[in-house]
């Protein structure tokens, strides 16, 4: 049972894009608990790496810039939120499903503010 979940959950971040932290987590998870919490840690540190990205394009924008900036990353936001209640579900693994999807789209945002 716990290989599918965890199957589950690399399908959705994305085997090669999973850390090596996420995937011990997910392999040693005991219970749909433990692979929520597990999940709930990978999005807090694709947060703070999206956070900052953000920040350090931030810091070098004008007015307008910002202006731009914070419009855009609002849409992300709320894009995001939509998204990943689609894909989260229902049931049991929907908050894994919807953390894994969040954290995913998150490290996405991140690696393309770094392009700036």
């Amino acid at each position: 049972m716990r290989s599918i979940f965890l199957a589950i959950a690399l399908l959705i971040v994305g085997a090669r894009a999973a850390p090596a932290q996420i995937r011990n987590c997910m392999e040693t998870a005991k219970t749909q608990f433990d692979l929520t919490r597990c999940s709930s840690q990978e999005l807090q540190t694709a947060n703070r790496k999206m956070t900052a990205a953000y920040n350090a394009v931030m810091c070098h924008q004008d007015a307008e810039g910002k202006e731009t900036l914070t419009a855009s990353q609002r849409a992300f936001e709320a894009f995001r939120k939509a998204d990943c209640a689609f894909w989260g579900g229902s049931g049991s693994i929907s908050a894994m499903n919807a953390n894994l999807c969040a954290a995913d789209l998150a490290n996405k945002r991140a690696a393309e503010l770094d392009t700036w």
